[in-house]
């Protein structure tokens, strides 16, 4: 039963394509494109629109397309699926 509850866990989880972690913020980009991030906010680094401080949970950055690669160490960059950064 515990062995059922770990495979249920693991497969309700998205895929990482890749984990990226910055000075203060730290960021993680699923296999379809979703980005989430966790951390320091101070000025706003996170693109959420605001300067809340802190977010200790990982939150959905909301971006019109799905992200392709992203880059972060005081601030963040993303490239959107159609080439845009």
């Amino acid at each position: 039963l515990v062995l059922l509850a770990f495979v249920i866990l693991v497969v309700s989880r998205p895929a990482t394509a890749r984990l990226v972690l910055g000075n203060r913020h730290s960021c993680h980009l699923s296999s379809k494109g979703f980005l989430s991030c966790w951390g320091g906010n101070d000025f706003g680094q996170m693109g959420l629109g605001t300067s809340a401080r802190e977010f200790p949970k990982a939150v959905g950055i909301p971006l019109p397309l799905p992200v392709r690669d992203v880059a972060i160490a005081l601030g963040m960059c993303v490239v959107l699926s159609d080439g845009a950064a």
